[in-house]
Parts: structure tokens; C-alpha cells; sequence
């Protein structure tokens, strides 16, 4: 009996364990979306400045810049502004789509190998030990009750 509840304590400590790993895993992920995201603003905030000099520069070369000119540029302008907003809307909703499945499918191939490490260990169990599993059927739906609720949390903490 005292060896059940080992095996239940490492396949939980090792499943506490996976967790903070892939917790890990997706904090690193989130700050290097974040610095990649800062990266690109930076990217837009020099191509403003670089249009706003020329734009200065031929003002001051020409004394004047007529107002459909203007009204061009500024149009080019906000039509590159609106492409660039839009592949990044795409391309983050395509990224945090397959970073949810790649999550739930790592999720499920886990939660599949516990399942079949725990069953591999009741069955060595009652063999060993020659006992009914009537008596461990209860101490097992106990457990397995309390890993549902472990699982249920943990997913409402990702």
C-alpha cells in the first residue's frame, strides 16, 4: 500500500514538474513575442522619421510641396502603415493559434502517458501484492478524482 501512494507521489511530483518546465517554456516564448513586437516598433518609428526628413527636405529644397503631392504621400503613407498592421494582426492570431494547439497537444500526449504509467502501476501492483482490486478501487477513484481536479486547475491556470 505504502508503495501505491509512492508511485502516485512521483507521478504527481513528476507531473508538478512538467508544469513549471512548460510554464517556463511559455514565459520565454510570451518575452521573446514581446521583444519581437518592441523590435517592430522601433522598425516603424525610424521609417516615420526617415519619411518626415525627406518630406522636410523637400519643403526646404523646392520652398513648397503642392497639396495633392502631399496628400499622395500621406496616402502611400497610411496605405503601408494599414498593410503592416494587418500582417501583423494575422501573423500574431496564426502564432497564438498554434501555440494553443501545440500546447493541448503536448497536454494530451502527457496526460495519455501518465494515465498508462499510473494503469502499469496498479497492474504490477496487484500482482505483486496478490490482492482484489476492490481493495484499492477506492483509494484509486479517490486519487483519480483529486488528478482531475489537480489537471482542471492547472488548466485554468494556462
Amino acid at each position: 500500500m505504502i508503495t501505491l501512494f509512492r508511485s502516485i507521489f512521483v507521478v504527481t511530483s513528476k507531473t508538478l514538474e512538467h508544469f513549471d518546465e512548460r510554464m517556463g517554456d511559455l514565459l520565454a516564448h510570451l518575452q521573446v513575442v514581446h521583444a519581437s513586437k518592441e523590435g517592430s516598433k522601433v522598425k516603424i518609428a525610424q521609417v516615420l522619421n526617415k519619411i518626415k526628413t525627406k518630406l522636410v527636405d523637400v519643403i526646404w529644397m523646392d520652398g513648397y510641396i503642392s497639396e495633392a503631392a502631399c496628400k499622395k504621400t500621406l496616402q502611400d503613407h497610411h496605405k503601408v502603415v494599414q498593410e503592416v498592421g494587418d500582417k501583423c494582426s494575422v501573423k500574431k492570431t496564426n502564432n497564438v493559434q498554434q501555440v494553443e494547439k501545440v500546447a493541448e497537444e503536448k497536454l494530451l500526449k502527457r496526460e495519455a502517458e501518465l494515465d498508462k504509467d499510473v494503469q502499469e502501476q496498479i497492474d504490477e501492483y496487484k500482482k505483486k501484492e496478490n490482492s482484489a482490486f476492490t481493495l484499492t478501487h477506492q483509494l484509486w477513484d479517490s486519487w483519480s478524482d483529486l488528478k482531475k481536479q489537480i489537471d482542471k486547475h492547472n488548466a485554468g491556470m494556462e
